[in-house]
């Protein structure tokens, strides 16, 4: 049964999707690319701050991914149809930032980043269509550190020593019949990545593994 558009909320939808998109750009226009503009450039930084940068794009692609397929599916739109949709605004606006960043003097164009934010925003895709990857599902913790509430850290998606990335699994859904029917579902195993000691020049000396 295909659903029914509701072109107001869409048009709704849009005209927020459009509104939020410009103001992000002047807040990274300040925060980020202020001073910086300069000639288009690729940057190779697999490793930069041990590798947590990329499991945040990761993760962040999939809201914005999500976010997006939920406000189309808010006004009408068809739950496939929404869901790819989302996936390829949430691509294009990862690849928006990415490209803005290769015309920074001290960025650029990362295709690490660029593959956590391509992958992310489909994952939600990939769940609906392979129901065994939603079993795995991404999380993320924080808290401030010394360095943003000085001031050292602009803003705290740059601040990764505060940020634990967990991978949380449905355990109950891998147990046996006679076993799950006792485990509560709600329980679930997380594994947890973050980084300590980072240099602020994309290297660091720590990296932490939680389970919970």
């Amino acid at each position: 049964m295909r659903s029914k558009v509701n072109y107001t909320r869409l048009a709704l939808v849009g005209v927020g999707t459009a509104g939020t998109m410009a103001v992000i750009h002047v807040y990274q226009q300040h925060a980020w690319w202020s001073g910086q503009r300069g000639p288009f450039h690729i940057v190779n930084d697999w490793d930069y701050a041990l590798n947590i940068d990329k499991v945040g794009h990761f993760y962040g692609a999939t809201l914005i991914s999500n976010l997006f397929s939920s406000s189309l599916q808010w006004a009408g739109v068809e739950k496939k149809r929404a869901m790819i949709y989302g996936a390829m605004l949430g691509s294009i606006f990862g690849l928006y930032v990415e490209f803005e960043d290769g015309f920074a003097t001290d960025w650029g164009f990362s295709p690490g980043d660029a593959m956590g934010n391509i992958l992310g925003a489909w994952y939600p895709v990939a769940q609906h269509y392979v129901p065994f990857l939603r079993n795995f599902n991404f999380k993320w913790s924080y808290i401030p550190t010394t360095q943003l509430k000085t001031g050292k850290k602009k803003i705290f998606i740059d601040d990764h020593e505060g940020q634990t990335m967990w991978l949380s699994i449905s355990i109950s859904n891998f147990l046996p019949e006679k076993i799950e029917k006792f485990y509560p579902d709600f329980l679930n195993i997380a594994i947890g990545y973050g980084v300590r000691d980072l240099d602020g020049l994309g290297g660091g000396e720590a990296r932490i593994l939680y389970c919970a």
